[in-house]
């Protein structure tokens, strides 16, 4: 019986393409446009469409997903809601810094396995 191998630069290519050890990928993106808008964008392909209702994110502009949010009398509860939504459904912050910009409504980002 034979054995096959892959030369080691290609294995070596291939594991670096899978590495998922411990892989987090930033998929949403929160930004403060301006006093009075902000928007949230989440990447084409990187949630399920049901995650992407979920969110009630429901643009699409160049292969991302996007909702505008107008601040009305700088309110916080669009943010407030997007992150619990977010959180629901297995999102979580980086670091403490992006959970501390939520809180604030400045551009955070949140990340999910």
């Amino acid at each position: 019986m034979t054995r096959l191998e892959l030369p080691f630069d290609v294995l070596e290519l291939i594991v670096q393409k899978l590495d998922i050890a411990d892989r987090h990928s930033i998929v949403l993106i929160y930004h403060r446009r301006s006093p009075a808008w902000s928007m949230a964008k989440v990447k084409v392909g990187s949630i399920s469409e049901a995650e992407r209702k979920w969110l009630e994110i429901t643009d699409e502009d160049e292969g991302w997903w996007t909702e505008h949010y107008h601040h009305h009398g700088n309110s916080y509860h669009h943010v407030t809601e997007l992150v619990h939504r977010a959180l629901a459904i297995g999102f979580k912050f980086p670091n403490e810094e992006a959970r501390g910009r939520a809180a604030t409504m400045d551009d955070f980002e949140m990340e999910k396995e």
